[in-house]
């Protein structure tokens, strides 16, 4: 599904309010979700009747590439990650 597609599926669920609109509201829930785990990454932020946004720390990891003759190490460092847990009624579902 495109973001477009998305936007014209929920105008058909919302009579009187307009793309532009629905389109303003999902830019700024997505805002406040990045703002929110930016803020503290333990904080969740609910996508209602589906499940949460969090975030999470990533240890650092080190690998070693075994392409061609020469072994490349690399190593990816510790970062920040967000994530999205899903809802116990929507595993069910699917």
């Amino acid at each position: 599904m495109t973001k477009n597609e998305m936007i014209s599926a929920v105008a058909e669920k919302l009579d009187g309010i307009t793309k532009k609109d629905i389109t303003t509201i999902l830019e700024a829930y997505g805002e406040v979700v990045l703002e929110t785990v930016s803020e503290d990454i333990t904080n969740k932020v609910p996508l209602l009747g589906i499940g949460s946004f969090t975030g999470k720390t990533v240890p650092e990891r080190k690998g070693v590439s075994h392409m061609g003759d020469s072994d490349k190490e690399w190593v990816v460092p510790e970062h920040d990650e967000l994530t999205f847990k899903i809802s116990k009624s929507v595993k069910t579902i699917i």
